[in-house]
């Protein structure tokens, strides 16, 4: 049996406009929701 695909979201916030915000305050969220399993989608991390 293989295991079960990771649940993708979208993370839509405000964070990635400021360099600061984007670069202090994203990655902790990102971090909390990928150690739930989850696969998270990130738009800023995916556009420069």
């Amino acid at each position: 049996m293989t295991p079960p695909m990771p649940k993708t979201i979208y993370l839509a916030s405000p964070y990635g406009f400021s360099v600061h915000q984007k670069a202090e305050l994203l990655p902790p969220v990102v971090s909390a929701l990928e150690e739930l399993g989850l696969k998270v989608w990130e738009p800023f991390a995916r556009n420069n």
